[in-house]
């Protein structure tokens, strides 16, 4: 995860992140002691202090995974895309979007990788991945309440007041969502389903908006 993170990642994002197992569908609590962490990295990874961010001990050490990432951890990202679908299904979304700033950031808190999950999770599986975790993939476009939520987190961090919280696009269909996360195969698959393309969400929003 900490090699292979499109940002550096937060150490709390860690933990919660560690405690997720496929086809979870709430938290378990099963949280990874943050004490540990350093010393099952073999000195191989440094926290900095306020705020707690985890990264690799020096740019040669990226370098090298990067090298050899498809011998060292060849299903790394396979792990991270289907941790982070799994996070944002849990039940816990599944019933409305947030209905105020106070409310999306006490969220955000009480499941600190949502952010990260649903800012990121499209750049770790576009491509291969899309195919082999089809029916993951569908299953939560599909889930309208998790993925009115989603976006909303995701639109979240780039508007800012008191209604930051309603900035996002609302009432599309899987096909809007697929090409608002740049899943090229998945909208190639869903055209097949024969999804109107031009169809508009509640903003005005089409697929090739």
């Amino acid at each position: 995860m900490i090699s292979r993170a499109k940002r550096p990642s937060c150490l709390e994002e860690l933990r919660y992140a560690l405690a997720v197992e496929p086809e979870d569908t709430f938290f378990n609590e099963g949280l990874t002691n943050e004490d540990i962490i350093l010393p099952v990295c073999a000195g191989l990874v440094l926290v900095n202090e306020n705020p707690k961010f985890v990264r690799l001990v020096h740019s040669t050490l990226q370098k090298h995974l990067e090298i050899f990432r498809g011998e060292l951890f060849p299903n790394a990202e396979l792990m991270i895309s289907q941790t982070c679908l799994t996070y944002m299904s849990f039940d816990s979304f599944d019933e409305r979007p947030f209905d105020g700033n106070e409310t999306l950031n006490d969220r955000l808190r009480e499941y600190p990788f949502l952010g990260y999950a649903t800012r990121h999770y499209a750049d770790h599986m576009r491509g291969g991945l899309e195919k082999t975790l089809k029916g993951e993939i569908l299953g939560f476009l599909e889930a309208e309440a998790k993925v009115a939520c989603a976006i909303q987190v995701h639109s979240f961090s780039m508007h800012h007041g008191e209604s930051a919280w309603n900035a996002f696009p609302k009432g599309l269909n899987a096909l809007h969502i697929a090409a608002f996360w740049g899943l090229t195969w998945i909208i190639g698959l869903l055209l097949t389903r024969e999804f109107d393309i031009s169809s508009y969400g509640l903003d005005g929003w089409t697929a090739l908006h």
